[in-house]
């Protein structure tokens, strides 16, 4: 058969080389340049998705993957197990003289990789997911914790005005059917922890309002109430000011 000439490869790339070569065999050019470029881009996504699987075997990514590695590697019963797998090896290397410690020490090697690759995957794909999930959650609870707050103080405003609005104050006994019918009670809003502490704190509150000096006299001092309210003014005009103060510096 007649030899081929030998084409050298173009400037302008395989636009450039396919224009040098023969009508009869294009079709043939444009088949194997088609199978490269299949071969490369999968060579190229093989080697992505290798990358990807061994980067995370890489290091540690933060803190608590540090610390978690760490919990795995120094667990008790894995280090046994780890041990009595390499005991297993003891009558191998003692057979094998001089070697037998290089086998031994490559076993070691090789087991600890394996520990380490296992602890980081149990990391990425169990471990992480599970952290993100309960860290979403709590940001949840927290938000939806603000918002029943905040809507039981508004529903108590709204029912004490409803009762003030209710009472008879100048005689009460002219109009009693009139009087006030309670069917909301305040504390139930409350959790029980703080159902707990808001009645010692209500029980304290009235022995200091009505026991001025119980071995002498027994008062109602109002002058408690009305420190408490001061008090609570006094703490939402700090807040008023400082969120006053952070608008102007914005």
């Amino acid at each position: 058969p007649p030899r081929m000439p030998r084409i050298k490869a173009a400037p302008g790339g395989d636009e450039a080389l396919e224009e040098h070569i023969p009508v009869t065999l294009k079709s043939v050019f444009i088949k194997l340049k088609n199978l490269n470029l299949l071969l490369n881009r999968g060579v190229q996504r093989s080697f992505l998705q290798e990358w990807t699987a061994n980067e995370r075997f890489k290091g540690k990514q933060s803190e608590e993957h540090e610390a978690f590695i760490s919990k795995v590697l120094h667990s008790t019963p894995l280090m046994k197990q780890s041990s009595m797998a390499l005991r297993t090896l003891q009558p191998i290397v003692s057979e094998l003289d001089e070697q037998g410690l290089a086998v031994l020490d490559a076993s070691a090697t090789a087991l600890h990789h394996i520990k380490m690759c296992t602890a980081h995957t149990c990391w990425y794909d169990w471990v992480m997911p599970l952290r993100q999930e309960v860290s979403e959650l709590s940001t949840n609870n927290e938000r939806l914790l603000a918002q029943m707050k905040e809507a039981r103080a508004s529903y108590l405003k709204e029912v004490v005005a409803l009762r003030e609005q209710a009472r008879t104050r100048g005689d009460p006994l002219a109009q009693l059917s009139l009087d006030v019918q309670f069917f909301f009670e305040p504390t139930q809003m409350l959790e029980p922890d703080e159902q707990k502490y808001f009645l010692d704190l209500l029980s304290e509150k009235l022995k200091m309002m009505t026991e001025t000096n119980p071995q002498v006299e027994k008062t109602f001092d109002f002058g408690q109430v009305s420190k408490l309210v001061e008090q609570v003014q006094n703490t939402e005009c700090a807040q008023l000011r400082q969120a006053l103060r952070e608008k102007q510096n914005e």
